[in-house]
């Protein structure tokens, strides 16, 4: 099993958080923002929130999203690794 780690959040302004990874992975981050009607988005992302921590909760997904979509899983008894 593989778990995606964490986006660590840090505060940018004070409508705006940005989540990056625990490891840098050039300059990816996402940024939950808040419109000026008070509802949360992830900046490009059409999804509104009411709260910020469903905006990082829903940047979290994205982020477990395109991490995991770029893993494969292999057979190793096919590749020739037997434990």
């Amino acid at each position: 099993m593989v778990k995606v780690k964490n986006l660590v959040w840090e505060r940018d302004e004070d409508w705006r958080w940005r989540g990056m990874p625990p490891a840098k992975i050039g300059q990816f981050c996402l940024n939950a923002m808040q419109a000026a009607s008070g509802v949360w988005y992830i900046a490009g992302r059409q999804a509104r929130y009411k709260t910020l921590d469903e905006a990082k909760a829903a940047a979290q997904k994205i982020f477990e999203e395109i991490i995991c979509g770029q893993m494969d899983s292999v057979d190793l008894t096919k590749e020739g690794v037997n434990e």
